[in-house]
């Protein structure tokens, strides 16, 4: 009687077990059906099914020594890009070559950002398409060993097309490492001190490659003109009195100078290539090209926080530009010689990454809005300097202080844009993304194509405008979504779905 006993109780504890790993069983499907749910969007009259993906968690060491295998490689590619693009204005004035080559390639950048982009970063993992992204750089700078405009056109649109794909990239493998490194309470803060590194390494490549452009083109070119009043706010580069006060190097030093670019760009995809850990898309998109115009489309004319974004990433593009191309040309490469371009410009670098670090982890105490008021400040400052400035033989100085400034604003602006759209668009974030890299590549297109045919002064006149307003978005922003989180936390209770959808996810198994 005994054993019949405890045969009845140990086949009652098999019952409890097996209705045990039912229920849980049910739950993890009620749990599955409710997350898929809430992935579903509309766009249009059709239903688009948005299935997340199983992603390898890893530890926090390996997270961080992903993170400054990003930014290490980042910093070769654009250590050699930004040098060489500073240059475009100076070395390939003729016909305004260099500034039209990038202007056609921003032109490829926001074409594939609406029409491609969405489809290719959805079934290709985020290092590979680095990767690939790196040597479209590379193509464009093996232009220098023989510069035409059956070169460097096409060049233009194959770069244009790799950035398009490179920075969404970038943005949400970042992201992941920064969902993998904090918990659920602290994401946020850890995305802005991720971005704040990433930024401080990817703008430390101000300093290394203009380091070298100094030394391989230092007394190679010469300043011209003894008349300073053709350079600065005056400048022209349409007006070949004014503009012909501008040499190109020669081109034994250019074969050297574009062997360098070439080779870190290269160096940056062999790091990408051999030594971050791969990681697959978040979203498994089996959409066409029409479908995510679409949908790029509908977020851009539905969310109010992207609308308020547009402005200020397509800012970011122009403010980019004005400094590489006009900047360098106007107030450097005129008045000074072309081998001044490099040791001004690591200037700029320098203060653009102390502070572009700093930004990250201010960020975490302040929040974002008090950083970009100075740095609006500081812009401000810059272009009514630039405009009233006389240059002379002693100028030279006051062009050091003028792009350490320039750096200044430039360390919160970029960053800031890529911040809050990690924040506010954790769901739509590979669309998010390539709507604001569209707008900022609008801008570097709009500004190098304008580049040429306008002078000094009205350029200034243009970035001093677009930074006020982008500044005047950038507030609206902070103050929509401080109201809404007043309102949210006193009249907005947590679902009690979600708070099932929670115990059930953090239930021991």
């Amino acid at each position: 009687m005994a054993a019949e006993g405890e045969d009845d109780k140990t086949n009652e504890s098999t019952e409890l077990l097996e209705d045990s790993d039912v229920t849980k069983q049910e739950e993890k499907e009620t749990l599955e059906a409710v997350t898929k749910e809430q992935f579903k969007e509309v766009v249009g009259n059709e239903a688009i099914t948005i299935i997340t993906c199983e992603r390898k968690t890893t530890s926090k060491t390996a997270t961080f020594r992903n993170l400054l295998v990003l930014s290490f490689a980042f910093t070769c590619n654009f250590s050699a890009w930004k040098s060489y693009s500073n240059m475009q204005s100076s070395i390939n004035k003729e016909g305004g070559l260099g500034t039209t080559g990038m202007s056609l390639m921003c032109v490829a950048m926001v074409l594939t950002n609406l029409f491609i982009s969405p489809v290719i970063l959805s079934k290709f993992s985020y290092k590979w398409l680095i990767v690939f992204s790196f040597l479209t750089y590379a193509v464009f700078m093996a232009t220098g060993f023989y510069t035409r405009w059956a070169t460097v056109v096409p060049a233009s649109f194959i770069t244009g097309f790799g950035a398009s794909l490179m920075w969404p990239s970038q943005q949400s493998y970042l992201t992941n490492l920064a969902r993998d490194y904090g918990t659920e309470k602290n994401t946020d803060h850890v995305i802005r001190q991720f971005t704040g590194i990433f930024y401080a390494f990817l703008y430390s490549s101000e300093i290394w490659g203009n380091i070298v452009a100094s030394v391989v083109f230092r007394r190679e070119s010469r300043n011209v003109t003894t008349d300073f009043e053709v350079c600065g706010a005056q400048f022209c580069p349409f007006d070949q009195g004014k503009a012909g006060a501008i040499e190109r190097p020669p081109e034994d030093k250019m074969f050297i100078y574009s062997g360098f670019c070439v080779g870190m760009s290269s160096l940056g995809a062999i790091v990408i290539a051999f030594f971050l850990q791969n990681t697959k898309t978040e979203i498994d998109n089996r959409d066409g090209v029409c479908k995510n115009v679409r949908k790029v489309g509908a977020l851009m004319v539905k969310s109010r926080d992207l609308k308020l974004l547009i402005l200020p990433s397509m800012t970011s593009g122009v403010l980019l530009s004005f400094f590489a191309a006009d900047f360098t040309a106007a107030f450097v490469s005129c008045p000074f010689g072309v081998e001044n371009v490099g040791v001004v410009v690591i200037t700029y670098g320098v203060v653009l990454t102390l502070f572009s670090f700093i930004v990250g982890r201010l960020a975490k105490v302040t929040g974002l809005y008090p950083i970009f008021f100075i740095a609006y400040i500081a812009f401000i400052s810059v272009v009514v300097s630039l405009r009233l400035l006389q240059l002379d033989a002693d100028s030279l100085p006051v062009a050091f202080v003028l792009a350490g400034l320039y750096g200044l604003a430039m360390s919160a602006n970029e960053p800031a844009v890529a911040m809050l759209v990690c924040v506010h668009f954790r769901e739509d974030m590979t669309v998010a993304l390539s709507s604001t890299k569209a707008m900022s590549a609008v801008g570097w297109a709009a500004s190098f194509a304008y580049s040429n045919w306008l002078c000094m002064e009205y350029k200034i006149y243009i970035v001093m405008v677009l930074y006020t307003l982008s500044f005047v978005s950038i507030s609206a922003l902070h103050l929509r979504h401080r109201v809404s989180g007043r309102l949210c936390r006193t009249c907005c209770p947590v679902s009690s779905m979600s708070k099932r959808a929670d115990e059930i996810t953090n239930r021991p198994t």
